[in-house]
């Protein structure tokens, strides 16, 4: 027997309520819990992809490792100017990590602005349709949650400032310029 709740029904308190009217000859259980496995498996294909995805992002950054050590070395004019001026080396390395992290930042937000409206487009209209006729949608599942949004924000960050840092420590050693 299925039942359909209203939009602002608790699934679990209204399990629990069922259960308790029915008695214990019966077994009475949620959407999520009579189908565990498939959600499950959803559960490990976002894990898969969000690791698949920094790969991904640690691949691209070797595209900003070239640039931040190309533009490093066509500053060194301005780094000697900057260095009689009385700029140490910190400061330089500060300047040229905040120049790699605002690139990093530029594609973030641009990528996370286009994945959001294609998951919120592929919720809304289902354009990615699932082949086979045995499953119980039609379209594959799609949600935004903001602890998702939050978790690839911070994992790019800590990654683009890692490999900012690394770079600018490498290209702008402390002895000489």
């Amino acid at each position: 027997l299925a039942v359909r709740l209203s939009e602002n029904a608790a699934p679990e308190t209204a399990r629990t309520v069922i259960a308790a009217l029915l008695g214990d000859g019966f077994n009475v259980q949620t959407r999520y819990q009579q189908k565990a496995e498939f959600y499950r498996i959803m559960m490990y294909e976002k894990w898969g992809i969000y690791f698949i995805i920094l790969l991904v992002l640690i691949v691209a950054s070797f595209s900003l490792i070239g640039s931040l050590g190309m533009l490093i070395i066509d500053k060194r004019k301005d780094m000697h100017t900057l260095l009689t001026m009385g700029a140490d080396i910190p400061l330089l390395r500060k300047i040229f990590v905040t120049e790699g992290m605002l690139v990093y930042g530029i594609g973030a937000v641009g990528g996370m602005i286009l994945g959001v409206a294609l998951a919120l487009a592929q919720q809304h209209w289902g354009w990615l349709k699932l082949s086979g006729q045995t499953f119980l949608i039609d379209a594959y599942p799609v949600e935004v949650h903001l602890s998702d949004l939050l978790l690839v924000a911070i994992s790019f960050t800590a990654v683009s400032y890692l490999i900012s840092k690394l770079t600018v420590l490498s290209m702008i050693p402390r002895s000489e310029i």
